[in-house]
């Protein structure tokens, strides 16, 4: 067997039945961009086209006739699949030479070029002693391929990352083609991509079946994109909700296949309606609790505020909305009325929480002071960063008047309206306190004259009524 390694390809004069014919044969390749090489497997010499030079920078008298000058310039990755391609041929395993590989261009880059040649001279014993070829640059096709590999390894990614399903419907030939994924979805298993066309409807949600059916039969009529979402039923019974997307792919405005991708949504669609579920309570709540609530952005501008803050502020909800809350809360304290600043601002800023328990006065629109407390907290996303407050403010006005009055019962007479004996011990103690060092304390007692023989002989209503006369007077 001829080892192609020890081959010596040059440049020699063949004979040629005609020369008009080879002028042709010539010029043909040449304006097809084609390198031939012609090989004398004898004498180890090769004849290399000026094409086959200008496909790789050089000059048509540049490189000579050595024949082992293809092995200095392939890439070395290529080379010895290049060379068994050439032994299995010469050793007629293989009807012709077809190889890719690379090689090296004058100024360092690679071209990649497809090989293609065959013996075709032997010598009496049937021995290979001539061989044609041509090469052809390949360098913008494997470009291509590269970058196709590339952006089909990417989309992968990113449908394996999405866990969505692709399918194709051929127009032509009816067939359905299902990837991985899907066949993941539905819940079928692992098989071949071609399905009968019934599994799909087969695995249809029956609530959902004729919308599903008829968006896709919209689709072949229109041409519109199908999007939605439907229920499909897995053959284990298990209800999940999928979204499809779908599109008609036209060949020369002849409709040819339908394809279309699909992504389990179930959890997605779960999760909303847990959290319309939870909105809904929290709306139910709000509009039944008695305090008021607002909630503010993070310059402090109302964005919600439920019916009892309506009824507390004299307006309604949408009125408010946007206002400031310094705007609407006109509060003041009670003891100094002073202008008290708005917890809400100072939640935000302190991101804590702020309860202000006693002293605060809401005016209201109409004038009327309202006794209130008020608790803001700060609102955070999910990163940590202030988004918002909430505020709480409770109308506790008949809750401080009873706790004023509870506070004069405990320290008055409930008949005489005088400091009552409680109240003698409080101040006593305060003055004590207040006169460290003293030994001495003066008491005055003043009582009221015959009050007690009054009491005994009329009875306590007389002598109720002589107090009340008597501070009256």
């Amino acid at each position: 067997m001829t080892d192609v390694r020890n081959m010596r390809l040059h440049s020699r004069p063949h004979t040629a039945p005609d020369k008009a014919e080879a002028n042709r044969w010539s010029f043909a390749l040449e304006s097809a961009g084609l390198g031939v090489w012609d090989s004398n497997l004898v004498t180890g010499q090769c004849y290399y086209s000026s094409t086959w030079k200008k496909m790789l920078g050089y000059r048509e008298d540049e490189l000579g006739d050595r024949g082992d000058l293809w092995l200095t310039l392939i890439h070395p990755d290529d080379r010895q699949r290049a060379i068994e391609s050439g032994e299995r041929h010469i050793s007629g395993e293989t009807p012709q030479i077809e190889t890719e590989f690379r090689l090296r261009h004058k100024d360092g880059h690679w071209v990649w070029v497809l090989d293609r040649g065959r013996v075709v001279e032997w010598d009496a014993a049937g021995k290979p002693t001539r061989m044609i070829g041509v090469q052809t640059d390949i360098t913008d096709q494997k470009n291509a391929e590269h970058h196709l590999t590339l952006l089909n390894e990417r989309v992968q990614l990113a449908l394996d990352a999405g866990q969505v399903g692709l399918w194709h419907f051929n127009i032509e030939t009816e067939t359905v083609l299902w990837d991985r994924r899907m066949r993941e979805i539905f819940g079928i298993g692992p098989g071949p991509e071609e399905v009968p066309r019934v599994t799909w409807h087969k695995l249809l949600h029956p609530d959902d079946a004729a919308m599903a059916e008829r968006a896709i039969e919209d689709t072949f009529k229109t041409g519109a994109p199908m999007k939605m979402s439907y229920r499909i039923v897995k053959p284990n019974g298990e209800i999940r909700h999928v979204f499809a997307l779908a599109r008609l792919v036209r060949q020369e405005s002849v409709a040819h296949m339908l394809i279309g991708s699909i992504w389990d949504i179930t959890e997605q669609v779960l999760n909303a309606e847990a959290l319309a579920r939870e909105k809904d309570l929290y709306r139910v709540t709000l509009q039944s609790i008695g305090d008021a609530v607002l909630t503010t952005d993070v310059e402090d501008r109302v964005t919600f505020a439920n019916p009892a803050a309506e009824r507390l502020l004299l307006r309604d909800a949408t009125s408010l909305i946007g206002l400031p809350v310094g705007n609407i809360l006109n509060l003041i304290d009670e003891g100094t009325g002073n202008i008290l600043t708005s917890a809400t601002r100072r939640a935000m800023e302190s991101r804590s929480t702020v309860d202000r328990e006693e002293n605060a006065l809401l005016v209201r629109s109409d004038g009327e002071r309202r006794s209130i407390r008020d608790l803001a907290s700060p609102i955070f996303n999910a990163t940590g960063a202030v988004t918002g407050s909430v505020l709480v403010v409770q109308d506790v006005t008949t809750a401080r008047h009873l706790q004023r009055e509870l506070s004069h019962a405990a320290t008055h007479d409930a008949l005489t309206g005088l400091l009552n004996r409680r109240a003698f011990e409080l101040a006593t103690s305060s003055a004590i306190e207040r006169a460290p060092g003293v030994t001495c304390h003066a008491l005055l007692y003043i009582d009221l004259d015959r009050f007690k023989m009054v009491n005994d002989t009329l009875g306590h209503a007389a002598g109720d009524a002589l107090l009340k006369w008597r501070l009256r007077a």
